[in-house]
């Protein structure tokens, strides 16, 4: 792997090609890193069912903000394919209220979840493809992953190297003793950053991987949005929910609960 990693630093490039150059680089330390790792969890896709109405169509798309949707039957788990805001565009600046946008639904790209995300880079190039959706072993809809998320892990594989200050992504310090964290961080950053004894979250231990898995389990039920949940000496304020995923919490750490 080394060869290859110095023949792309030996190669001549024009300006344009540093980035895929850079790309490449983060590819070959992607390693086992799998779909699933990186995918958008089912509950967090914004999916259109296909007898919806158009106008509520285009709604959900401007509400929501991306270029392309999977469509479903039944259930998530009845995925027809995939539309694209583009080709909705027309009809919409005409004023068509009742409109076919049925016509317009794409062929779907599937994927395993255990499949490895360079090849999945390597599968989005060959069919010009920007998005796929991501099947668990029963065949289930386990989510969707876009080449974006693909080229974001190469990328943050790159910045990790050399930024000392990744971890602001998913945490922002307000004072010595309370902190914003996306709900998503691993327990054991969370752990790490706070400067929390390990034996704090000891009883989570093997049933839940995030911080809000640990909300969750304290509540035993779903959260509100500006509902504080107090364990041991830590407050968890929970910033923003979206349906039943939280978002960012805030956290409060009493002294005797942090390490010096």
């Amino acid at each position: 792997m080394s060869d290859i990693s110095d023949a792309i630093e030996n190669s001549e490039v024009e300006d344009e090609e540093i980035m895929e150059k850079n790309l490449i680089k983060g590819i070959i330390s992607f390693g086992d890193l799998e779909v699933k790792e990186i995918m958008r969890a089912r509950i967090d896709v914004v999916s259109i069912q296909q007898e919806t109405l158009f106008s509520e169509v285009i709604d959900k798309m401007l509400d929501a903000g991306y270029s392309r949707y999977p469509t479903f039957g039944t259930s998530l788990d009845d995925i027809k394919g995939m539309i694209y805001i583009k080709d909705l565009l027309p009809a919409f600046r005409s004023g068509a209220t009742d409109y076919a946008w049925q016509q317009h639904i794409r062929q779907a790209m599937f994927v395993p979840e255990n499949m490895k995300v360079s090849q999945l880079l390597v599968d989005f190039q060959a069919r010009k493809m920007h998005l796929a959706v991501v099947i668990d072993e029963y065949g289930g809809t386990s989510g969707i992953v876009s080449l974006e998320d693909v080229l974001e892990e190469i990328v943050g594989e790159i910045n990790d190297e050399h930024d000392a200050d990744s971890d602001q992504i998913l945490a922002r310090r307000l004072s010595d003793d309370t902190f914003v964290f996306d709900a998503k961080i691993p327990i054991h950053d969370f752990i790490r950053i706070a400067c929390i004894g390990n034996d704090l979250f000891e009883r989570f231990e093997g049933e839940v991987e995030t911080l809000g898995g640990i909300i969750l389990s304290i509540c035993g039920n779903f959260p509100v949005k500006n509902q504080t949940i107090s364990y041991k000496n830590i407050e968890f304020t929970v910033l923003s929910m979206f349906k039943h995923r939280i978002g960012n919490v805030k956290v409060k750490i009493n002294e005797s609960g942090q390490n010096s």
